[in-house]
């Protein structure tokens, strides 16, 4: 009976994919109490926002080529406890200009997700799965963008808009320990794994695709 280890890191992923657009999505519960307390005007506001998506675009595909040299097993968990380093000093910020250098740093960071999963799908999940697997992994960041709203606005209420990245950056730093502990960069390193999920793998999981077709062509044969 083949293990289901493969199942197991597709969630992982699911869950961390969630915590990334948390973390990125807080930030807009949090605007309306940040330009208060700073006075910063809409224009500033929506740079902070941008920002992220500059440096998040220019080093995805860097990102992708270590996860590809080194594997994902340390660059994910890197990139996690930088990413929540960085949201946990954008609770820190005291000026228009920290606020710009926290956000830069964080999607630098938040980049290395979804090249790094890429990767780690590569050498675990079968290519007849791959497509379904990562829908699952793209799944997470909808449920994450989704519960960061009201999650956020919560802890706002109650604690103020620092406590609320504070509480965000420990949920990733949390779960980046998990990462690291479960997954391994291949799957004949994973003590979970059977030799029967292995074969699954490392034949693309298209084994019983090639023996029916081998079966049909056999019966044609013989007809």
């Amino acid at each position: 009976m083949p293990s289901r280890v493969r199942y197991q890191i597709v969630f992982l992923a699911l869950v961390i994919d969630m915590i990334s657009y948390m973390d990125r999505v807080c930030i807009s519960v949090a605007a309306p109490a940040m330009r208060t307390e700073f006075g910063f005007s809409p224009t500033r506001m929506g740079a902070v926002f941008s920002i992220f998506s500059l440096s998040y675009f220019l080093l995805q595909a860097p990102w992708g080529m270590l996860a590809d040299r080194y594997g994902a097993r340390g660059i994910v968990a890197t990139a996690i406890l930088l990413w929540s380093g960085f949201t946990a000093l954008t609770s820190m910020a005291w000026n228009y200009a920290s606020l710009l250098v926290t956000r830069l740093l964080f999607g630098a960071s938040e980049a290395a997700l979804s090249p790094s999963i890429a990767s780690a799908y590569g050498r675990w999940i079968p290519v007849s799965e791959r497509s379904t697997a990562f829908g699952a992994f793209l799944s997470g960041g909808r449920i994450g963008g989704a519960m960061a709203p009201p999650v956020a606005a919560w802890i706002l209420a109650r604690h103020g808009w620092r406590a609320m990245f504070l509480a965000f950056a420990g949920l990733g730093a949390a779960w980046s320990v998990v990462w690291w502990a479960y997954y391994r960069n291949h799957p004949r390193e994973h003590p979970g794994v059977t030799e029967a999920e292995l074969k699954v793998i490392e034949a693309g999981g298209r084994s019983g695709q090639v023996q029916e077709e081998r079966t049909s062509l056999a019966d044609q044969g013989g007809s």
